[in-house]
């Protein structure tokens, strides 16, 4: 991961080099002038800078509203489950940017702003169904709705992958056994339950095939030469290949019961989290460096001004990550590459003090 030799005392924060998006108008946050696209009309150039004003818009709007703590969001995922509507959107609305954050990390062809709008959905469906209770984070939960639902919409507009008649059905089969053992064993199984399920209930087939066919119940003998094949086709491999098959992307928060509570991620190794872990830390750096932004920047408007750059540098809050030279010919009136990188640094100076990033220093020594 790129780290920016500046921020190695306060932490590690991606860049992003992707360009300005034009925003149109979302579920969550719609101000008036993100309802329409750039009419047809408008020359080129123009346009552009019309989308990417929409987008800093968009952009400044989501900023007003605070993140929130973990135990914010406890009480409201209470909340919400008890049917408050206002809970509901301030959960929703807290984590607004991480949607952008993910939405510009989903390669596809949807443009920017569909990914967006998508991913609210996904946002608004994880709000909806959060559990607080089971002890992790909401953006921990969060982020796999909000890559399924942009996910899905790429898979209707975009390529969409067909998967071999005999490769639905063993997968629907596999998903199915699943199912019954959770409801067996009244929790999620995991995966290795699920493999000695899958091999004892083949064993039973193959046993009543060999009891139709002899006339009579085979012998152990007889029962091993016939199952003695199994454990070449019943193995880890292969269940997480069939996992990982489908008509459209796959969430690992793919429900396994009816009532949603049961997710296929939950039967998966623990291998398979290590880069949502690792994104997670990501976010969790990122919103702490925010938060001391947002309390750094009220202190005068020269902090302000340098609580910009950091941002614009670093590609936070939703923005995409800037040099030196463009923040200051096209964000901050033409101001010389080298006056921006002293107002940059003497930021970083503060920063480093406050103890919002102080908490932060255990993820730099991973």
């Amino acid at each position: 991961m790129y780290m920016g030799t500046e921020l190695s005392a306060l932490t590690q924060i991606t860049p992003n080099r992707e360009s300005p998006e034009a925003l149109p108008d979302l579920h969550i946050v719609r101000p008036p002038e993100l309802s329409e696209k750039p009419s047809e009309n408008i020359p080129s150039a123009q346009s552009g800078r019309v989308e990417r004003n929409a987008m800093g818009i968009y952009l400044r709007d989501i900023n007003r509203y605070p993140l929130i703590s973990r135990e914010r969001e406890v009480v409201l995922a209470e909340r919400i489950a008890r049917g408050d509507k206002e809970a509901l959107d301030e959960l929703v609305n807290a984590n607004l940017r991480f949607v952008v954050s993910v939405a510009k990390k989903v390669p596809g062809p949807l443009d920017l702003e569909d990914k967006i709008q998508a991913g609210n959905m996904g946002l608004i469906k994880a709000a909806e169904r959060f559990d607080a209770s089971r002890g992790y984070r909401f953006i921990t939960y969060a982020v796999w709705w909000i890559r399924q639902s942009i996910n899905r919409e790429m898979a209707q507009h975009g390529r969409t992958v067909y998967l071999p008649v005999n490769k639905q059905v063993e997968r629907k089969k596999l998903i199915q056994a699943i199912t019954n053992l959770q409801d067996d064993l009244r929790r999620e199984p995991s995966l290795s339950e699920v493999l000695d399920f899958l091999y004892l209930k083949e064993t039973e087939k193959v046993e009543k095939k060999l009891t139709e066919k002899l006339g009579r119940k085979p012998s152990e003998e007889e029962l091993l030469k016939g199952v003695a094949e199994l454990s070449k086709g019943i193995n880890e491999e292969k269940v997480m290949s069939l996992l990982s098959l489908d008509q459209e992307p796959l969430s690992l928060e793919e429900p396994l019961s009816a009532d949603g509570k049961s997710m296929l991620g939950n039967v998966l190794p623990d291998k398979s989290r290590e880069d949502l872990l690792s994104a997670i830390e990501n976010q969790d750096r990122d919103d702490g460096v925010i938060e001391a932004l947002n309390t750094y920047r009220q202190i005068s408007p020269e902090h302000e001004r340098r609580a910009r750059i950091i941002e614009l540098y670093y590609g936070l809050n939703g923005e995409n990550a800037h040099t030196l030279s463009e923040i200051g010919r096209d964000y901050l009136d033409g101001l010389s590459r080298e006056r921006v990188r002293q107002l940059r640094n003497a930021a970083l100076n503060d920063l480093r003090a406050m103890p919002a990033i102080k908490r932060l220093a255990v993820y730099c020594e991973k």
